[in-house]
């Protein structure tokens, strides 16, 4: 008795199945352990060509709790607000990196970034 081969190369197949499995693996793996978001995060995002914005703006918050701003953007990111009050100055924040304020005093505060006509506004109620 003879046996019969389909004729069909099945080694195209086996190779990409070779690639996808531990794709999938390792994908769901980084998706199964990312960290949780981080409490009142505003992110520096792409908006369209050329513009950035910050999201959520506004921000409302309570006195004590602190804002985390991560920079999703592709070049460094400096985040200042002048309030006489509670003035702050991130300093250049790294792509993929953070900067962090705790706000103290109830009040609305405006601030601006190191982008051009970019900013946002966090309100602290008491």
């Amino acid at each position: 008795m003879t046996q019969r081969k389909s004729g069909y190369d099945y080694s195209p197949l086996i190779a990409l199945l070779l690639i996808a499995i531990p794709f999938i693996a390792l994908t769901g793996y980084s998706i199964a352990t990312a960290p949780a978001p981080i409490e009142n995060q505003v992110t520096i995002q792409i908006s369209g060509p050329n513009r950035f914005a910050f999201v959520p703006s506004p921000l409302t918050i309570g006195v004590g709790d602190s804002v985390h701003w991560v920079n999703h953007a592709f070049f460094p990111v400096t985040i200042v607000s002048d309030n006489v009050l509670d003035p702050f100055n991130s300093g250049s924040i790294a792509v993929g990196s953070s900067y962090s304020h705790t706000f103290t005093i109830p009040r609305t505060f405006d601030y601006r970034s190191s982008i051009p006509n970019t900013g946002g506004v966090v309100i602290v109620v008491a």
